[in-house]
């Protein structure tokens, strides 16, 4: 597609590296993405190196939105994931961190599409038993409060919590 960036040299030699198949001076871009080769020629992705994520259409560094949580006096640790296509969700230490005002720490600092949707806040994150964050129970507790939040509210036909109209 392109030899690199248009008069910014540093930045090209940064971003384009060269092309272990084609060679002979070739450039591949960089995109941070991992995966494999199959066997029989497929290219299987693995996700990315880094915590950069699409969402609604836009790139958001996950890392990026955690720092302005943690820049919060009252924040002293934040995990920021990817919950669908749409929308991010934030979990934060200590538990008694407000999450409207956490929304809007962010909201001032970053655009709309990197705001979390909901920032949920705990004494601890769980740990996997390796001891890093377990992003997988987050993200497992995240769509559980979903799923309680649906069935709690009323239903707008008949009033009835978590019922069938």
């Amino acid at each position: 597609m392109t030899k690199g960036y248009l008069a910014n040299a540093n930045l090209s030699q940064e971003r384009y590296r060269p092309d272990p198949f084609l060679g002979d001076g070739h450039v591949m871009f960089r995109t941070r993405d991992l995966g494999r080769w199959t066997e029989d020629g497929e290219l299987e992705h693995y996700g990315r190196t880094d915590d950069q994520v699409k969402v609604k259409g836009f790139r958001v560094e996950l890392d990026s939105v955690s720092a302005v949580l943690e820049s919060m006096q009252t924040c002293r640790l934040a995990v920021t994931l990817k919950v669908d296509n749409e929308h991010l969700a934030s979990f934060v230490v200590p538990a008694t961190v407000d999450e409207h005002a956490a929304i809007n720490h962010v909201s001032a600092s970053l655009p709309y599409y990197a705001v979390p949707v909901s920032v949920m806040a705990f004494d601890q994150l769980p740990l996997t038993p390796r001891g890093k964050i377990d992003k997988r129970k987050l993200l497992e507790i995240y769509h559980q409060s979903q799923e309680n939040a649906e069935t709690a509210s009323p239903d707008i036909h008949t009033g009835n919590k978590g019922q069938a109209s």
